[in-house]
């Protein structure tokens, strides 16, 4: 997911110029001026904001070619300003060749009076790697960067009538310095993103744009420019798309199996069963966006089973090949981070973004990880090689080896993340309550506990690990429970020294309350939580190889913890909507026939179920982007995956699969 950054050189006035397009970024009869008469004002923004009366509509904004970013400050500015405005505002930018932040920040010097919204943009602000970055700029306002083509990025956008576009900006370079951003295929994906009524200007009035525009649906008109411009183009879609795209090479295709109904609710509230990271993370964002959240824990404690280590490490599971899990455990990786970041600054759940170092001894030697295969499809910002001494010195310790620095890793108490994210004042905690089944009655679920209480909604996230498996809805998911013993090493002098997290055969955390915690053993299909000598004495050996000094680590275990992880057939997570799998197996039978056959039917779900689980090792890393997927497609809003990572954590995949094996029971 590697891509090409902008090549700029400086005019002498300080304005960026496209190297590769030759070409400005901005008019140099003020950049600012332009950008508001251009886009802001020829979309109407402030008046349109006015007329909505609902608090709870969102609006959404689209921009083709986000460049130094201008619009989109210009945007936030306005927002904040706005008397009347809607619940949110969600800008979506599309961008082939992002500029480096270095740059940016220069750029974004010349405007003192966006200088604070341009420091919160430049905190969260990526300028790496390929697909869909979201950024969480305040509980109003949300940025997704698409980094890639736009034709590409939009075919594969999740759309439903609540997320459609607004109001576009087309920003590229001009038709004849960049014809691939104005062709006939990519004005007709902004029609399918669009609604009727749906607005759109550009400072290109190009026959060929304008005819393209018409063709699509578009109802256009030429507006006086701004400076040295004649012209400008709006644009108002009238709602006949014309044909539809055909089928490209490159150019996901969703089955229908995967095609999910709307959402139908009309009050706000879930339940969420499991107090983990799953089930807090996913509670957390819904109660973000409003919602009353109960949160359902049999425990005495949240985070009581596998989130309940002290320590628990954020890393990118990597890989050796492009694929929807390379894409989907990097971009969750980014989003983590981002996430604990921002998190932090409001509650302390001890953050630490000290990086961590991979050595050789934990590579899965089945997956052949080689770091000249890595760089390949890995940007330098997220994974790094180093040698035995800057190891040993990021480390604070002398390792016998070299490592993969993952420089936005890091560590932090899960426990402490869970009670911040249940400190929301819209989440719930029940306790010691342990949910037997549900059922579903008219439009609402009924979770029926062991102690005959009943909790009643018409939305139920199911968040509680392997667990999952118990309710019959969910019984025949792909859930494989996976014991993890976690040892604790006293602290001493010497070992306070390391400062990074070091994973080889067994992972060492940095001191955290007089001890070291040393992760994990790893054993499928074993449920037992009794503490075992043998693997605390694995755990130490599996952490005394990694370094020179063979008493860098060499103190008594002071105790150790068991927790049994839930893992899928595929080591993805199973996030998503539940599947009627009754009514699948009927549906798409002819597939146990013939696993190429072609159906149409729309796949069958159980309105107002989802699920979260099977996060396994890397649950740090996957919970929050899935918990802010979840939020988002239960409340409705845009989602931080496109079509075909959704498709990949769907827990209808092994539904399908399983026809196909011809395995239907």
């Amino acid at each position: 997911m590697l891509l090409k950054n902008a090549e700029l050189s400086w005019l002498e006035s300080g304005l960026p110029y496209s190297r590769q397009f030759s070409d400005v970024y901005h008019s140099q009869d003020g950049e600012l001026e332009e950008s508001q008469h251009v886009f802001l004002k020829a979309n109407s923004l402030e008046s349109r904001w006015l007329q909505h009366t609902s608090e709870t509509n969102n609006f959404v904004i689209a921009e083709l070619g986000f460049g130094t970013g201008l619009n989109f400050l210009l945007c936030w500015q306005l927002w904040n300003n706005a008397t009347t405005r809607p619940a949110h505002l969600h800008y979506l930018a599309f961008e082939k060749h992002p500029i480096v932040t270095q740059s940016l920040i220069k750029i974004l010097s010349r405007w003192p009076s966006l200088s604070t919204l341009s420091n919160r943009l430049l905190k969260v602000y990526p300028d790496h790697t390929a697909g869909l970055h979201r950024l969480i700029l305040d509980d109003t306002i949300t940025l997704d960067l698409h980094y890639g083509d736009a034709c590409e990025e939009l075919s594969t956008r999740h759309t439903a009538d609540t997320t459609k576009v607004d109001a576009w900006f087309l920003d590229g370079f001009s038709p004849k310095l960049n014809p691939q951003m104005w062709q006939t295929s990519l004005i007709r994906q902004i029609a399918l993103n669009s609604k009727s009524g749906t607005s759109l200007s550009s400072y290109s009035v190009a026959g060929s744009v304008r005819s393209a525009l018409s063709k699509c649906g578009f109802e256009v008109e030429k507006k006086p420019g701004f400076g040295g411009k004649r012209h400008m183009l709006t644009a108002r879609f009238a709602g006949n798309r014309g044909p539809l795209p055909k089928a490209e090479a490159g150019v996901y295709f969703r089955p229908p199996w995967f095609q999910l109904p709307q959402s139908d609710t009309t009050a706000k509230q879930a339940i969420v069963i499991g107090a983990g990271l799953a089930g807090c993370s996913t509670a957390y964002n819904l109660a973000r966006r409003g919602w009353r959240v109960q949160i359902i824990e049999e425990q005495d404690a949240p985070a009581s089973g596998s989130s309940g280590n002290s320590q628990s490490a954020l890393q990118c599971r990597l890989q050796k090949n492009q694929s929807s899990g390379y894409t989907f455990a990097l971009h969750a990786y980014l989003f983590a981070a981002r996430h604990y970041q921002q998190l932090s600054l409001e509650r302390d759940f001890s953050w630490r973004a000290c990086g961590v170092l991979q050595l050789p001894e934990a590579t899965n030697r089945k997956n052949d990880l080689t770091f000249r295969g890595l760089k390949k499809i890995y940007a330098a910002q997220v994974i790094r090689q180093v040698g035995i001494e800057l190891a040993s010195s990021l480390s604070g310790a002398k390792l016998n080896h070299g490592a993969w620095l993952l420089p936005l890793g890091g560590w932090l108490d899960p426990g402490l993340l869970c009670r911040a994210y249940l400190s929301h004042p819209n989440v719930e905690l029940n306790l010691s309550t342990s949910i037997k089944r549900l059922e579903r009655t008219g439009n609402r679920w009924k979770a029926h506990s062991r102690a005959a209480a009943c909790f009643t909604s018409e939305v139920v996230v199911i968040a509680n690990s392997y667990s999952a498996k118990q309710f019959s809805q969910t019984a025949n998911l792909a859930i494989t429970p996976v014991r993890g013993q976690a040892s604790h090493l006293l602290s001493t002098e010497k070992s306070n020294g390391i400062k990074a997290v070091i994973c080889g055969e067994r992972t060492i955390f940095p001191a955290y309350n007089g001890s070291h915690m040393v992760a994990a053993s790893y054993l499928v299909q074993d449920e037992s939580t009794e503490i075992r000598a043998a693997e605390n004495t694995s755990n130490k050996r599996g952490v005394q190889s990694l370094f020179q000094d063979d008493d860098q680590v060499n103190t008594p275990i002071s105790h150790a913890r068991v927790s049994i992880r839930a893992s899928s057939k595929d080591h993805s997570p199973i996030v998503g909507m539940v599947p009627d799998v009754k009514q699948m197996q009927t549906d798409y039978s002819q597939l146990a026939r013939n696993a190429k056959s072609l159906v149409t039917t729309p796949g069958a779900y159980l309105p107002g179920l989802y699920i979260s689980t099977a996060h396994g090792s890397y649950g740090l890393a996957s919970c929050p982007i899935s918990g802010e997927y979840l939020a988002s497609l239960i409340n409705q809003d845009n989602v931080p995956l496109n079509q075909e990572l959704m498709d990949h954590l769907s827990p209808t995949r092994f539904v399908i699969r399983n026809l196909k094996k011809q395995r239907t029971g």
